[in-house]
């Protein structure tokens, strides 16, 4: 089977930092500039996103990192 016919999922993502190019071997990022907003495939955008080189415009929730610095907010006291 050489035929993929998986629809391709996309994200849209705000550049907050210029991407450095060594750091994606399988992406080409030179052409994002910071402040633009981009639809992406969802694994590069989720890249960029972990790697602090954009965030999330869609109004859904984004997963964080496993070791992410995020705690999540304490219960207030009644």
């Amino acid at each position: 089977m050489t035929d993929n016919h998986t629809p391709e999922v996309a994200l849209r993502i705000r550049i907050t930092a210029t991407p450095d190019p060594n750091l994606f071997d399988e992406f080409d990022v030179r052409r994002f500039r910071v402040g633009e907003v981009y639809e992406i495939p969802i694994r590069q955008a989720s890249l960029l996103i972990l790697s602090g080189f954009a965030e999330t415009t869609s109004g859904t929730a984004v997963a964080e990192a496993a070791d992410s610095a995020v705690r999540p907010p304490k219960p207030k006291s009644k």
